[in-house]
């Protein structure tokens, strides 16, 4: 019995001195001396430097136990971040009798608040790549003499490989990814891991939940068994994502060797889903791409990945998104070489439903003046693209694009050593075919693009109809004419791809095609210019060169109609643009093309012009402000309003609004023209001025011509100098002022017989305004200097002489209303003596010109005349009658005044 209780003393007394030392051990030992040895084994599993910034406690009772804080395992450097991690606290429960063998059970780990930042720097480097992935051990040993610290035996046999977790619980985390490259962002916020009895022969269970840019998501499902060695043996994991409730996608398959190869051989399924939902879940449902209600309603993934950390292939892949259905597969054979073989055949998409929604323009931004030069592009490395293998193939069945359909499109891409050919057809496109082929050298410093392209019967009218934001209901005529089978044209040369923008070398070759067919198929207004034989040949041919900030025109060549036009030109600063061009046609009418004007639209009798309303509407010219040209024009034959001019030249320029346009030289109907025009438009409202010299003008035919009229002969020196304001035909009437001067030489007036209007006057006969046919006056010179003062021409120096008479015209003109009020004075041309014997001695009757300028009237004004030539020759014939008797009567014996009048009305009765 004794022995008995000394027993049980014994051991109580063991136990008491056990859980004493247990309790005070860790009071007693100084454990801040095992950091450094924690960090030193610690980074040597991880591969990275890690600290321990916060001090240690130990528990041994009832588990040992250990606390850390202020984690950190360093990024290598390259890196924005410091850190890869930071840990706030790790608290980790040990199990004490598998350490005795070398092994790590964690009964339960904690992490709090732990932060990871994942992170692409530059150069294309991930700051993960290389974690527990330690250099290799070197030779060196450690020193015999080197003091051990207690247990550090223990901690240098524990290896990753043995350790077991029977919990593990993370709380509060957060993650960030950032490419540098790319610019993308990402977070992940409130992150909560859960994962209980893990063993390396049973499936671990995984809970994970997190909240991506805003959004819960969350991952759950198996992971293992892992096998008694993980980086030998396969891990099967079966995983499945959600968002909030909806699940997202499933991964399920085996990952080998995780910590060497990462080789795994997955299937992928993502679940139908929403992706607008998916959007609106996450916070980003304001997306241009979520405008069109219609897109985005349906998405889902499947594919078979295969792998390991340098190689990656996808087989069976499919994309179904909305009602479009993509099949793949793809294969990338070595990271390092970048061996890339794919193939994918796409059914159908409406890129409509998926393009941001059209907005209206904003406002522009007020002009700037001395702006700095922009700066050098972005520039790309591309050294991996130069060690690139390719080849793939890429069908797509149909795409939409603007209302607009493709079908039977095919890409092909192939090459490698920085040199690629490509190929790209579609069967059918507006009823035609369309190609590209060319090469993509990628090997100097600028990539270079050589390009053919080619379309042969396409149908641009029908392409641009049905790309129309409202397709016309209206159905298209058919039609026989070859022209309007479609449009055949090519574009080829060379595309530099430099750091500022692309630069191009390319020609153009528009085959002839009736633009009229082009305008009926596309559904727009029909034309309706003056001749319906014009628009139905079209050809263009032209050389571009240029980049971002210029163009220039080589060789430029149009063909319209009977036309033929070279062109050259330049544009520079589109923002501000800067146009020099050089342009020469054989002969236009442009008459032809113009819109006959609608008579039936004419003011209503009685009404004048200048009561219809006249307002001006502003414009804004300040895109037209901003160009500078200068330029020059080379006319062989123009017909404009039915007057033809010849041999033109002219020259146009133009600086901060003000536009010049200089008419060096022209032939117009045996003479010979010029002048100058300048557009203003820096006041409110243009304001244009016109000096116009012209001399040997037959004006017979150009008034026949131009006003269908056969009034006046003769030949023609003008000079004239006007102004106006306004861009409204009627109040650049109404504000037109100026001068000017025009004589004609041996010249006639038709329609007017002045004999016949003289007989007439001396025989006091009424003056009739009809004028006949046939009726002619002619003249040796007829010269008139005028004033034009708001759109009213004056005149008092405008004089006709001829052999038998002088007509002075005065009176004035009004352009506004296009009426006439002038007054003529004629007067007989006669010899010496015999205007003595006819009445009034040679004058005639003034006329009244009047009316319209399409209709002028011709009116005698007998009233005031008669009466002061009757005035006049009754003093000249008392004075005639005193002289006679005087001679007669030599004694001045003078006859009664009675008598004297009697023989004065005789006279001048002519009785």
């Amino acid at each position: 019995m004794k022995k008995t209780i000394r027993g049980v003393l014994i051991i109580g007394g063991m136990h008491v001195i056990m859980f004493t030392a247990l309790l005070l051990l860790p009071r007693i030992l100084d454990v801040q001396k095992y950091k450094p040895i924690i960090e030193k084994r610690g980074s040597e599993i991880l591969g990275r430097p890690m600290t321990i910034g916060g001090k240690l406690s130990l528990s041994l009772f009832p588990w040992v136990g250990a606390t850390f804080s202020d984690i950190r395992i360093e990024n290598p450097a390259g890196f924005a971040e410091k850190d890869f991690a930071a840990i706030k606290a790790v608290e980790i429960k040990i199990k004490v009798l598998p350490l005795v063998f070398g092994k790590l059970h964690i009964a339960r780990l904690t992490l709090q608040e732990p932060r990871v930042a994942l992170e692409q720097n530059k150069n294309g480097q991930w700051n993960w790549e290389g974690l527990l992935n330690p250099p290799k051990a070197t030779s060196a040993t450690p020193s015999s003499h080197q003091k051990k610290m207690p247990g550090q035996g223990i901690i240098e046999k524990v290896s990753i490989r043995n350790a077991m977790i029977s919990e593990l619980i993370v709380s509060d985390g957060s993650a960030r990814w950032a490419d540098q490259v790319s610019g993308g962002q990402a977070r992940l916020t409130d992150l909560t891991i859960k994962i209980q009895d893990i063993s390396m022969d049973e499936p671990v269970g995984l809970l994970l939940s997190a909240r991506v840019d805003g959004g819960p998501v969350s991952l759950r499902g198996t992971v293992g068994p892992m096998g008694k060695d993980p980086d030998k043996d396969d891990i099967p994991l079966d995983l499945f994502l959600d968002a909030g409730e909806q699940p997202v996608a499933r991964l399920r398959g085996r990952v080998a060797q995780p910590l060497e190869r990462m080789a795994y051989d997955l299937e992928l399924e993502m679940s139908p889903l929403a992706p607008r939902q998916l959007a609106a879940y996450l916070g980003l449902a304001d997306l241009p791409l979520f405008g069109n209600k219609e897109a985005l309603t349906r998405l889902a993934v499947k594919g078979n990945l295969k792998g390991d950390r340098q190689s990656l292939s996808i087989t069976d892949g499919t994309l179904e998104l909305d009602d479009s259905k993509l099949t793949f597969s793809f294969n990338l054979g070595d990271f390092s070489k970048l061996n890339l073989m794919f193939q994918a055949r796409l059914n159908k998409i409406d890129l409509d439903r998926y393009l941001p929604p059209a907005k209206s323009s904003p406002p522009a931004a007020p002009e700037k003046k001395n702006q700095p030069p922009s700066g050098p592009g972005v520039k790309f490395d591309l050294s991996p693209l130069r060690q690139l293998t390719l080849d793939g193939d890429i069908l797509v069945d149909q795409v939409s694009l603007g209302n607009a359909r493709i079908e039977a499109i095919q890409l092909k891409v192939s090459g490698n050593k920085g040199l690629f050919l490509y190929y790209f057809l579609a069967s059918k496109a507006a009823q035609g075919e369309m190609s590209a082929k060319g090469t993509i050298d990628l090997k100097s410093e600028h990539p270079q693009v050589d390009l053919k392209l080619a379309a042969r019967g396409v149908r641009v009218g029908a392409l641009l109809r049905d790309a129309a934001e409202k397709p016309t209901e209206k159905p298209v005529p058919q039609t026989d004419s070859k022209a309007g089978d479609g449009i055949d044209f090519s574009l080829s040369g060379k595309v530099i791809i430099q750091e500022s923008g692309p630069r191009y070398d390319l020609a153009l070759d528009l085959s002839p095609f009736s633009f009229r067919e082009l305008i009926t198929a596309w559904g727009r207004p029909q034309l309706n210019p003056a001749d319906p034989q014009t628009l139905t040949y079209l050809g263009l041919r032209a050389g571009l060169k240029g980049d971002c900030r210029q163009v220039v025109i080589t060789d430029g060549a149009l063909d319209l109609d009977e036309t033929k036009m070279k062109l050259t030109g330049k544009v520079e600063d589109f923002s501000r643009p800067k146009i020099t061009f050089d342009l020469s046609l054989d002969r236009i009418n442009l008459d032809r093309y113009l819109t006959p004007r609608d008579k039936s639209k004419s003011a209503p009798a009685g009404e004048t012009i200048a009561t219809l309303p006249a307002t001006q509407n502003k414009r804004d010219y300040t895109s037209v402000k901003a160009m500078t040209l200068n330029g020059a024009f080379r006319l062989g034959q123009l017909t404009v309003g039915h007057a033809r001019i010849q041999d033109a030249r002219i020259k146009v320029s133009s600086q901060d609004g003000v536009f010049l346009l200089d008419f060096m030289s022209a032939k117009l109907y045996q003479g010979e023209t010029s002048g100058k025009m300048t557009v203003d438009l820096r006041p409110e409202y243009p304001r244009t001025s016109l000096e116009l010299r012209a001399k040997g003008v037959q004006v017979g035919p150009l008034i026949r011509d131009v006003l269908a009229k056969d009034e006046l002969e003769g030949t023609a020196q003008t000079r004239m100098s006007l102004r106006s304001d306004g861009h409204e035909p009627v109040m650049m009437k109404k504000t037109i002022n100026g001068q000017g001067e025009i004589q004609l030489s041996k010249g006639a007036i038709k329609g007017i017989n002045m004999p016949r209007l003289l007989k007439n006057i001396q025989s006091l006969g009424a003056a009739s305004g009809d004028r006949g046919s046939s009726d002619r006056t002619e003249f040796n010179s007829l010269r008139s200097v005028f004033t034009i003062t708001n759109g009213m021409i004056n005149t008092s120096d405008t004089k006709m002489e001829s052999s038998e008479m002088s007509v002075t015209v005065t009176g004035k003109a009004d352009l506004v209303n296009e009426t006439l009020d002038f007054r003529a004075d004629p007067k007989l041309v006669l010899p010496a003596g015999l205007a003595e014997n006819l009445p009034f001695g040679g004058s005639v009757v003034p006329v009244k010109i009047g009316g319209k300028f399409s209709s002028p009237t011709f009116t005698p004004i007998l009233d005031g005349f008669i009466k002061k030539k009757i005035e006049e020759g009754i003093s000249n014939l008392i004075k005639q009658r005193l002289n006679n008797q005087e001679k007669s009567d030599p004694k001045g014996d003078t006859p009664p005044v009675n008598d004297v009048v009697k023989g004065l009305i005789k006279g001048f009765l002519g009785r």
